[in-house]
């Protein structure tokens, strides 16, 4: 979605074309960290008790590596199923970025943490740096049969990797009423809000040249809207006397699924 520093942007360079539109359950919540981490003050009070009672099992908090790989897959896997994940879009869609997280992990930079109770996985979560000055939350699982494992999870998640970040993006809600209630819960420091554009009349957006020449270029998008085409790939093909499939790709499922969910 759009920010709202970009939207006079946008119509700056498309005046009048687009019809804009809050899209409230998709807006980051941002936290200041270290009211995050401290949990200070009577606000944070049901949080403190929260993690106390969650402090009684002992649990030990350690880094993600990939031996816990598997093991989160299948606790992660477990939620989804349990709750008939496969009715719902948005858990669709975090089955597919949990996929994506662990298939790669180092390659993309990615910071795992994991809870343990007797050597039993309890919680786990999953985030990245997304500027010098914010960390971003991608996932965050915890079994709920412990009491207090949830803020347990985020405040150690958060005082192991993100204490040298200003803030802590522990992303959007999607609209689910629980979700938002405990996001709220945190007080954030400001919410992230995003915004769509839909193009009023779209036969006068176009690309024109840069000498603003009068030929209009219209933009289109295939059926898939995704390309990920490898240049490595054409260096392997043979000499041809018949025109070969240079341009083709082959799309799976997970291709399918992504741009389902982006479009849903």
């Amino acid at each position: 979605g759009l920010t709202a520093q970009t939207l006079p942007r946008l119509e700056a360079c498309f005046p009048g074309c687009f019809t804009l539109e809050n899209q409230r359950d998709s807006a980051d919540y941002l936290y200041d960290t270290r009211e995050f981490i401290a949990l200070s003050g009577k606000k944070y009070h049901k949080k403190r008790n929260h993690i106390a009672q969650f402090a009684k099992y002992g649990a030990v908090f350690s880094e993600m590596t990939p031996a816990d790989f598997d093991e989160c897959i299948a606790f992660a896997a477990n939620s989804y199923n349990q709750r008939d994940g496969y009715t719902d879009a948005s858990s669709v869609a975090e089955q597919f970025a949990i996929h994506t997280f662990f298939t790669n992990f180092a390659a993309l930079g990615l910071k795992g943490g994991v809870l343990r109770i007797a050597g039993k996985l309890a919680a786990f979560s999953i985030g990245e740096p997304i500027s010098r000055s914010v960390f971003g939350v991608h996932i965050e699982k915890a079994d709920i049969q412990y009491h207090g494992a949830y803020p347990a999870m985020a405040q150690q998640f958060a005082a192991h990797f993100a204490q040298d970040y200003a803030y802590l993006n522990r992303e959007e809600d999607l609209g689910i009423p629980g979700l938002r209630k405990s996001k709220l819960s945190y007080h954030p420091a400001l919410l992230l809000e995003k915004w769509t554009a839909t193009c009023r009349t779209p036969e006068r957006l176009a690309v024109r040249a840069k000498k603003h020449g009068k030929k209009r270029i219209n933009l289109s998008f295939d059926e898939w809207n995704v390309w990920y085409h490898s240049n490595a790939a054409d260096e392997k093909l043979e000499k041809w006397g018949q025109a070969p499939h240079q341009l083709e790709d082959i799309y799976n499922f997970e291709d399918a699924l992504l741009v389902g969910s982006m479009l849903i």
